[in-house]
């Protein structure tokens, strides 16, 4: 019997030893080798396997630049930022992602690199911004000679490019009152800063990024429903949904209807009645029809008397639970032969992902109620598309979906921004969609109020995603990974920055531009 444990033990410390080569205990990413810098000033490493591409960091959190495999060597010093960086030591480290954004692997050791502001290649004399951010300066004498031009922004460096012209167009939008710099260097490996010009966004570019950030959710709301009229061109609403702003299975189920008459929606609470009611007598034709989204505990009629009346219609739909006014709301739509997503209503997370779709969204709790069955059963031929892992609608509810329908999937990530990959992925592709979108709706998913007003501000522009952003920027890799896909370049952030920073905002819809 000793024997037979003393070989188990063995064998398992063979295996330990075996992985241990290759998997830090820190993350599970394997080990990026031989990470070094050359005397020319070439960062270099071992390349990955299954790696589609590499970012290198310094310590102090900035990004340095992206690199496709086979391209190391290009990998300089005038990642640093040149122009700006003190004379000094940094330290690099490099991250290989796969495919899907996903990191698959990093450099256990950083690389210190050290760093003169003053170098022996020559200066590009003369540099200036034109129309359309479009960057030029003079040549260089000399055999072969290549520029790398450098865009500077609020999140580091945000572009670079080598090219044999004395020209480079940007073709970016730049957000208003930041600073932005570019630096041109010519030949290979030089240092010297050859010059700096400064412009404040945006640039001529059709391209838009518009941050909806008001002093308060309602605000926010407010601003979302001004952008919904710009895109939609009319003048006036004819059409309006209000919902509170306190709680979100109302305002998500409310959506659905919002996205049927092309129309906003609107948060409200008491504190806020008297605001919201004046913008609605500004926005809003005579004759309008007003949806009001729950019951009196949800949205009082008191807070509603500043509307003036005039021709308007007042309609209420409401249940005596989130589930029932969820139902009522459903009743609007012609269900037959549809397709039913069905996502939790005990949580916003998967429901609001869903809700730039367009498509009936029916909330569940831990199982069909008899009501809801009831509702189904009236419905011809329906298909369901789950939304969110079996702890968030059980296999139970998938059970007796079946039962009225047919369970064509699930789109169940590992956490709540790889399922709004997922939805984005599968409503919002050119695998799926005719048109392949290039804009996208940003809202934090580590709360609710600010997405609210998302899903009709991402269908007003047409075929675009609500994707949720992680504030930390640690689960990102999701969105960048279908930016990157899609190549987004344009698109409205939710919320101010402590909702979604500037620099995960910018890696998600200006990655198209930088792979170029």
């Amino acid at each position: 019997m000793k024997k037979r444990i003393t070989l188990f033990l063995c064998i398992l410390a063979a295996v330990l030893s075996l992985c241990s080569t290759t998997v830090l205990a820190d993350g599970g990413w394997a080990d990026i080798k031989d990470l070094r810098i050359s005397s020319s000033g070439i960062l270099k490493w071992k390349e990955v396997e299954g790696a589609a591409e590499y970012e290198v960091w310094t310590d102090d959190g900035l990004l340095l630049g992206y690199v496709s495999p086979g391209e190391t060597h290009e990998t300089f010093l005038e990642y640093l930022r040149l122009g700006s960086a003190p004379t000094g030591k940094y330290k690099a480290t490099v991250y290989a992602l796969d495919d899907w954004g996903t990191v698959i692997a990093r450099s256990t050791t950083k690389e210190s690199v050290s760093y003169t502001a003053n170098g022996t290649t020559p200066n590009v004399p003369y540099v200036y911004w034109q129309d359309a951010t479009i960057a030029r300066w003079n040549r260089v004498e000399g055999d072969e000679v290549f520029y790398y031009v450098y865009l500077y922004g609020p999140s580091g460096m945000e572009r670079h490019v080598r090219t044999s012209e004395t020209s480079y167009n940007f073709d970016m939008y730049m957000f208003k009152d930041y600073h932005y710099y570019y630096t041109v260097v010519a030949g290979q490996a030089g240092h010297t800063r050859s010059g700096e010009e400064s412009v404040y966004g945006p640039s001529t570019s059709n391209r838009r990024i518009v941050r909806l950030a008001g002093v308060n959710r309602y605000e926010t709301a407010l601003l979302a429903a001004d952008e919904v009229i710009k895109n939609n061109e009319p003048a006036y609403f004819e059409n309006i949904i209000i919902a509170n702003g306190d709680n979100f299975p109302d305002a998500l189920s409310g959506t659905y209807l919002a996205l049927m008459y092309s129309c906003p929606l609107v948060l409200i609470n008491e504190s806020k009645a008297a605001t919201v009611c004046e913008y609605l007598n500004n926005k809003l034709v005579d004759d309008a029809h007003i949806s009001i989204i729950g019951g009196q505990n949800a949205v009082k009629d008191s807070w509603l008397k500043g509307i003036s009346k005039k021709s308007r219609v007042f309609e209420r739909l409401e249940g005596s639970n989130r589930y029932k006014t969820n139902l009522e709301i459903l009743k609007q739509g012609y269900l037959d032969a549809a397709e039913i997503l069905v996502a939790t209503g005990k949580n916003f997370a998967d429901a609001l992902s869903a809700s730039a779709t367009g498509l009936p969204l029916l909330l569940v709790g831990d199982k069909l109620e008899d009501y809801q069955k009831d509702f189904l059963k009236k419905i011809q031929s329906p298909t369901f598309t789950i939304i969110g892992g079996k702890n968030a609608v059980s296999e139970q509810v998938e059970k007796d979906l079946a039962k009225y329908g047919t369970v064509e999937k699930r789109l169940a990530g590992d956490n709540r921004y790889e399922t709004s990959s997922f939805i984005a992925y599968q409503y919002f592709s050119p695998l799926n969609h005719d048109n392949q979108p290039d804009f996208a709706v940003l809202a934090t998913g580590a709360n609710f109020p600010d997405g609210l007003s998302g899903g009709p501000l991402a269908w007003s522009v047409g075929n675009s995603p609500l994707l949720l952003i992680d504030p930390t920027g640690a689960k990102d890799m999701y969105a960048r990974g279908y930016g990157a896909d899609i190549a987004l370049e344009q698109g409205y952030i939710l919320g101010g920055e402590n909702a979604v920073p500037d620099k995960e905002a910018v890696k998600i819809l200006m990655y198209g531009a930088w792979k170029r």
